[in-house]
């Protein structure tokens, strides 16, 4: 189960990186900090658009990684890992089942949700993108997060992993209870659970021998 969890981990980041990249070379919107690294040698007064010839940068790369700002590729790609990440907890630790619900609401959907959300907009403070940048990465990263997830984790396969998990213990309670339920004069062969019987007559009948050696007992 734990290496559908990576393939569906690396399903998510791959299908975001190639949105995220395709809007990014389309829509070429400028970072908030395009002017400190076009540097350049004087700022025109007026309200005309300038091009990059006005720029003294000699890095081009620096320089055209300027106009990739929209939609911000960190904020799609931890929102992916960490939509894989949740779902996957929650459907392991069985999040609705009543059941120490507390902590794992934490481990399952607060922990992701503020790892995500820090480092989605320690982008913004570090004059890197704009809030709508990171809003629409991470919707982005949110949707390929949960739809490789639901490609490696069908939704009837959770409820199936559900249900043989809690079947398993009451197979295991059931077990316990016939254990305690064991008389010590009986015969093993009596201990044995009766599942279904198709008519009185298929009901196994102790003889009349049998049953006074076990009240000579």
């Amino acid at each position: 189960m734990f290496h559908r969890f990576m393939l569906a981990l690396m399903c998510a980041i791959s299908l975001e990186l190639f949105v995220v990249s395709c809007i990014k070379n389309v829509a070429s919107v400028a970072r908030p900090d395009i002017i400190s690294r076009c540097e350049p040698a004087n700022y025109p007064n007026s309200r005309t658009p300038i091009g990059i010839s006005f720029c003294n940068q000699s890095n081009q790369q620096i320089l055209y990684e300027g106009f990739r700002s929209f939609p911000s590729g960190h904020s799609a790609t931890v929102f992916a890992s960490m939509t894989v990440q949740s779902l996957y907890s929650i459907t392991v630790l069985q999040l609705y089942d009543h059941k120490g619900f507390a902590w794992k609401f934490i481990f399952c959907i607060l922990y992701p949700l503020t790892v995500a959300l820090v480092i989605s907009f320690s982008r913004v403070s570090d004059n890197r993108h704009r809030v709508s940048d990171v809003l629409a990465g991470s919707v982005i990263g949110i949707i390929s997060g949960i739809s490789a997830f639901t490609f490696y984790f069908p939704w009837h396969q959770s409820l199936e992993l559900k249900e043989g998990r809690m079947q398993h213990q009451k197979r295991i309670k059931r077990h316990n209870i016939d254990r305690k339920m064991q008389h010590p004069l009986l015969p093993v062969s009596y201990h044995q659970p009766i599942k279904a019987f198709n008519s009185i007559n298929s009901i196994p009948k102790i003889s009349n021998s049998k049953a006074r050696r076990t009240q000579s007992y």
